[in-house]
């Protein structure tokens, strides 16, 4: 179970997985589970007291936000985690590309939670992400505007006839001596790629590319468009 506190005038709970709104008042809720949400008062974070059947999620997060993977949208990272029983609480992880959950319900954003840090974000990454997500171009514009920031990256684009969009990248953070390619779609979704990776559905760009950098040295076959 999970309970934000401090985000409305009552706490409100969560099922394991962070799929279900159990109320501020779960039926049979322990009297310690009480006393121990009421001990922190106004004060506002996020207290895991277990997890099961997640579905976790892959967010850049920067500053505070969490930034989803195609740059449209983002949502809130709590200000405190707590993992009960413990009375002190840990800052969230930040600057970071991340796996974790979403809670909705609670706020005007939804709220994510980064549980596992897959990569510190470089310096030049953290402020393409900031210059961007501001910037009016949505879709594969604004991602081709993310990756266009990161320095040491040079691309070429090709658009293909059935509409998909083949990207040539040249990355110094490869251990690769020569460029990978990538195929998306208008929307930025990857479609396939020239270098040995298993593309899980729904990857974007953003996301394909730091993948990369985390890899390192790629396995990378010829080209392909």
């Amino acid at each position: 179970m999970i309970c934000a506190t401090g985000y409305s005038r009552f706490p409100v709970y969560f099922s394991e997985n962070g799929q279900r709104v159990l109320g501020s008042s779960p039926k049979d809720l322990d009297m310690k589970i009480k006393g121990y949400i009421k001990s922190f008062g106004k004060m506002k974070g996020i207290v895991i007291f277990s997890m099961r059947g997640v579905r976790f999620k892959n967010r850049f997060v920067v500053n505070g936000k969490a930034v989803n993977p195609n740059l449209d949208l983002s949502e809130d990272i709590p200000r405190k985690i707590f993992i009960y029983p413990d009375t002190g609480w840990e800052k969230p992880l930040d600057g970071v590309y991340a796996r974790g959950i979403i809670l909705r319900g609670i706020g005007r954003l939804p709220l994510f939670i980064p549980m596992v840090s897959m990569k510190q974000l470089e310096r030049d990454e953290v402020v393409a992400l900031d210059n961007t997500i501001h910037i009016e171009k949505i879709g594969l514009a604004r991602m081709t505007e993310f990756i266009g920031h990161l320095s040491g990256l040079t691309f070429t684009m090709r658009e293909m006839g059935d509409g998909n969009v083949a990207l040539t990248i040249d990355d110094d953070l490869i251990r690769n001596d020569e460029p990978y390619q990538v195929l998306v779609n208008s929307e930025g979704l990857v479609r396939d790629t020239n270098v040995c990776f298993d593309i899980p559905g729904g990857m974007y760009l953003p996301e394909f590319v730091v993948e990369m950098r985390v890899e390192g040295n790629l396995v990378i076959y010829s080209r392909r468009w």
